[in-house]
């Protein structure tokens, strides 16, 4: 016997003004009675997933939910057969409204579950969009769970319930609006290792699963991504990014009226959408901005002001930024192509080689990606650079020399990941890239830190950090740790790429893999602009009245001197001072002087700027 989703929907009456009546709204409700579908397993862990009658004793629950796992599975995970419910479409706002989600779980003294390990049943929420974009990515995934864990001795025998409260929240990864949910039950075995699946037992039972949201009963209600980042651009010319904007409102449709660009860089900055704009109740429009990044290596910020009928939010304000790297900046970490087909500039053995791609895993780019390998019976293993990765500190090939230039100037991390559906890196294995300034703890936050689980397999996941070099480290005394005192003066960079075997134990011979490609650390070193020295192109002498005619490569900015002489000995130089044209690469000058003239010679001379006084 099945059931299926009762799904609620409520719609309070229209009030003067805009706003409408708090209500509480009902997303999904599941009490496992009745037929139809269910939750359905998320892989392959799950052995079972029966509707079966109440197993406490004397209970009058009628059907529920078992799940059990597989006798070699460590997570067993089942998603809401409807996959993905709508938010937005019932009238909820994500970043203003709150939910409140709640499940009844059942664990018999008969279970498996370990309570000297890490064992756990119980519920998740993924806060996602329609597509799942990019959820699974870690470092703005919004995942939110409650357990019962079985070290903490969880009550057996007996039906429990497990609350997850909270804000909805308005966006997850890479600052995308948030507009569905997916609920997700689970139980995870930490040490898996039964073989014989008729005894292996780990039944747990659930019920009464329910997601309620408390909307706030705006209407219209603005719902959007705030910060959103154009990213790390090459200079060029224009780049332009989209922002989702909804209306969360079920009757009245939202107006933007109008919308400001403000900051020290808004003028690099172009809104190219028309207002007024209107979203209609549900519905969802893109604001289009474009970055000028025709500019020097630096961060552009600015914010864009949009005035709204909102009445929470009668002003919205979306953060812009972009960061601009010369060719010139210097890439730290060399071979991260790894096209020289070996590791050479890594140490490690030969838990990491050189694999070339073929059909089955291509190169993210080029011929060749590397493989770590994790050591057999090793929690953690790590790779880190080694010589000839340029400019190394003398004595320590792992640790990168830290110019006085690199100080206060943006870096930037990048590696693509692939987690190979053979030998990968399991679920809660945790892939890290961690910086230690001078060699030394603290290590420096934000660095990749993810799970391999969010991973997926079979493609190749972009990841990029960012931050600034400091000046000293530790940076600056942190009140949790107040033996901790602002450093010595950086002048090297330790980075440190590490995996962890979370069951190291189980993993005598080790053999679990993740695949790299494409890594990179830059320190963009600002580029030293040269002067355009003048180079003569042009002299004519066939001028009517005798004169002479000299054009030089020139640059806007800059100002040039002249000097002339009729043996090339003594040199006369000329009182004016010939500034570049604007809109020009050349600068023209005659010579009115030189009728009846034999011979003479030119030379123009860059004008340097004068040294100011200390």
């Amino acid at each position: 016997m099945q059931t299926k989703f009762k799904l609620q929907k409520i719609v309070p009456l229209l009030l003067v003004g805009g706003l409408l009546p708090a209500a509480e709204v009902t997303v999904f409700e599941e009490d496992f009675e009745g037929a139809g579908d269910f939750f359905v397993p998320g892989n392959a862990a799950i052995t079972s997933t029966d509707l079966v009658p109440d197993p406490e004793a004397g209970g009058t629950r009628g059907t529920v939910l078992e799940v059990s796992l597989s006798g070699v599975g460590q997570w067993g995970g089942l998603s809401a057969s409807d996959g993905i419910f709508d938010l937005v479409s019932l009238g909820i706002a994500p970043g203003t409204d709150n939910y409140t989600f709640t499940a009844d779980i059942f664990i018999p003294s008969t279970t498996l579950l370990d309570g000297e390990a890490r064992d756990r049943a119980g519920v998740i929420l993924r806060f996602i969009d329609a597509d799942e974009t990019d959820n699974l990515q870690p470092q703005e995934k919004f995942e939110v769970a409650s357990n019962f864990v079985m070290s903490q001795n969880p009550t057996l025998d007996t039906w429990q319930t497990v609350t997850l409260t909270g804000q909805i929240p308005e966006t997850y990864f890479g600052g995308r609006a948030t507009t569905h949910v997916r609920p997700i039950v689970s139980v995870r075995d930490e040490n898996p290792d039964q073989t014989d699946l008729e005894t292996y037992d780990t039944a747990v039972y659930f019920d009464n699963i329910k997601f309620v949201a408390q909307t706030s009963g705006e209407d219209p209600n603005l719902s959007g991504a705030q910060n959103s980042k154009f990213g790390i651009l090459s200079p060029g010319g224009d780049v332009t990014v989209t922002y989702e904007i909804s209306n969360t409102g079920l009757s009245n449709d939202l107006v933007i009226s109008s919308a400001a660009l403000s900051g020290n860089n808004a003028d690099l900055y172009t809104v190219n959408t028309t207002f007024p704009l209107t979203i209609n109740p549900t519905s969802s429009a893109q604001i289009e901005v474009t970055f000028n990044s025709a500019n020097d290596a630096a961060s552009y910020a600015a914010s864009l002001e949009l005035t709204t009928n909102d009445v929470s939010d009668p002003t919205y304000t979306l953060d812009l930024s972009a960061i601009i790297y010369e060719p010139g900046g210097e890439e730290l970490i060399i071979n991260g192509g790894f096209e020289t087909g070996n590791t050479l500039g890594f140490s490690s053995g030969a838990t990491f080689e050189a694999i070339a791609g073929d059909a089955t895993i291509p190169a993210k780019s080029g011929d060749y990606y590397a493989s770590y390998t994790l050591p057999g019976g090793s929690e953690w293993g790590s790779f880190e650079l080694n010589q000839p990765s340029p400019p190394n500190v003398e004595g320590s090939p792992n640790q990168i020399t830290i110019t006085p230039e690199m100080i206060g100037q943006p870096y930037t991390f990048r590696c693509f990941y692939y987690r190979p559906a053979e030998n990968g890196i399991g679920d809660e294995d945790a892939v890290q890239m961690i910086m230690r300034w001078n060699g030394t703890t603290p290590d420096s936050p934000p660095w990749t830190s993810f799970s391999g689980g969010l991973l997926g397999t079979g493609e190749w996941i972009e990841y990029i950090e960012e931050g600034i070099v400091p000046a000293n480290w530790p940076e600056d005394a942190n009140p949790d740790t107040p033996e901790i005192e602002p450093g010595d003066p950086v002048t090297s960079a330790f980075p440190i790429f590490s995996v962890r075997d979370i069951d190291a134990n189980l993993n005598p011979d080790g053999g679990q893999r993740i695949f790299v490609d494409d890594m990179s650390f830059i320190v963009n070193v600002p580029v030293i602009e040269l002067p355009v020295y003048p180079v003569i192109t042009v002299f004519a002498r066939e001028n009517a009245d005798g004169s002479s005619t000299l054009t030089w490569t020139s640059k806007p900015g800059q100002t040039y001197r002249i000097e002339f002489s009729e043996d090339l000995d003594f040199w006369i130089e000329l009182e004016e001072e010939f500034p570049a044209l604007d809109d020009s690469e050349t600068t023209t000058w005659t010579d009115n002087s030189s009728n009846g003239v034999d011979k003479r010679f030119y030379r123009v001379i860059f004008n340097e700027a004068p040294v100011p006084a200390e």
